[in-house]
């Protein structure tokens, strides 16, 4: 959701940062049109083939609520969009990564609260995933920490962190 202009430099950065050479096979779209909607089941059958046809393993979708088809994110409505989008990792034997937001308020404030109770939406969101990760910082500070929320059919993992790093280009 970032556009093309800052997608393009997010991934050269990405691309530079871990070593991969300028003809590594790492593509990627911004905004496409027609836009993606995983509600509709037959423009996710033609994204299957796509996916299929160009051998791609992982997708990154930025973000859950911009491709959703209007689907109301806190109904069951969203189990159609998170089925279409299982579906599209099953038959493609693709990992789908998709990126979606807290809530603004509430559970996230709570330390008593379970981590994965921040998650925005209907239920069905959570319970189709098999990994979900939620990764905080505080203000503008480099570390993240990342809080695995759910794992399913995996080991335990516990919490770690990272330090955000770089050389701005131009």
């Amino acid at each position: 959701d970032n556009g093309r202009k800052r997608t393009h430099h997010r991934m050269r950065a990405l691309g530079w940062g871990h070593g991969a050479p300028a003809g590594a096979p790492l593509r990627y779209l911004s905004m496409p049109s027609p836009w993606l909607d995983a509600s509709d089941t037959a423009f996710m059958a033609r994204l299957e083939q796509y996916v299929k046809t160009g051998g791609y393993r992982m997708i990154v979708i930025d973000n859950l609520g911009l491709v959703n088809g209007g689907a109301d994110e806190n109904s069951g409505e969203m189990a159609r969009v998170m089925s279409n989008l299982r579906r599209l990792s099953e038959e493609t034997l693709c990992a789908v990564i998709v990126v979606h937001h807290q809530r603004k308020s509430g559970t996230g404030s709570d330390p008593g609260a379970r981590k994965g109770d921040s998650l925005r939406g209907h239920s069905t969101i959570e319970a189709s995933l098999d990994f979900a990760l939620l990764i905080e910082r505080k203000g503008r500070e480099d570390a993240v920490t990342i809080t695995p929320t759910k794992v399913r059919d995996f080991q335990k993992l516990d919490n770690f962190g990272a330090i955000w790093t770089y050389e701005h280009f131009t």
